[in-house]
């Protein structure tokens, strides 16, 4: 499952996880989760994840190592394993 999870400063962050109780409690393990910035926090369905595109942190413009310089979300989930797969904070 992928999750958008909007942050009161205008921070979005996008994570796989199983469910919402997965995601929030890996979450808070990992990164000291502070559920009262949380402004929002929705499913993405796989057929919106496929639309939703990203910046590719494995793209070089100054080598053709053959990576698109965008990706999509649904592409960078992989499994149920908590990971956060993209950031507005991610450069």
């Amino acid at each position: 499952m992928i999750y958008k999870l909007k942050f009161d400063d205008g921070r979005i962050d996008w994570c796989a996880a199983k469910d919402i109780l997965h995601l929030l409690k890996s979450y808070d393990s990992d990164f000291d989760l502070p559920l009262q910035e949380i402004e929002s926090l929705e499913e993405i369905s796989e057929e919106l994840a496929k639309t939703i595109m990203v910046a590719n942190s494995e793209y070089d413009k100054d080598v053709d190592n053959g990576m698109p310089e965008q990706i999509c979300l649904f592409d960078l989930a992989v499994g149920d394993d908590f990971a956060i797969i993209a950031s507005t904070e991610f450069n």
